[in-house]
């Protein structure tokens, strides 16, 4: 089926918060993994100087938030989950990071802790995309 353009698939028994992310991550597939540099600097006020610096600092804070949530969904812990979901709002924000965004939503939403564990693993694979976007932004704009 991948050789055919199949692109992810649904285990069952699904839940909401799962078909939902799935159905999201189609959608958000045409959404950049973060809005581009002049408008990020026109929403914030930053200047160019501070772009870089402040990239650099989103990169650092997503790696330690990326390996929480990575310990928490291994633990299988949702209340812990949600948690650090909420604490990865701001860095993703900072830079239009809407795809994570939705990805954040979802988990936060989510009440039932199963459902936050299969959303948490739509937002790790958000957080790499932005990871690696913000460093290539960073090393081009050096």
């Amino acid at each position: 089926l991948i050789g055919q353009g199949v692109r992810d698939y649904i285990v069952k028994p699904v839940s909401q918060a799962t078909l939902l992310a799935k159905v999201r991550s189609v959608l958000d597939a045409d959404l950049p993994v973060m809005e581009p540099q002049a408008r990020t600097m026109q929403r914030t006020g930053m200047t160019p100087g501070e772009y870089r610096p402040m990239a650099r600092a989103a990169i650092d804070s997503l790696e330690t938030l990326s390996a929480e949530l990575d310990a928490a969904l291994k633990g299988r812990n949702g209340r812990v989950v949600r948690q650090v979901a909420d604490r990865i709002r701001e860095p993703a924000s900072w830079f239009g990071a809407k795809r994570v965004i939705r990805a954040l939503r979802t988990v936060c939403n989510s009440v039932a802790d199963r459902d936050a564990l299969e959303a948490g693993d739509q937002l790790m694979a958000e957080l790499a995309d932005l990871r690696a976007a913000l460093r290539i932004v960073s090393e081009r704009t050096a």
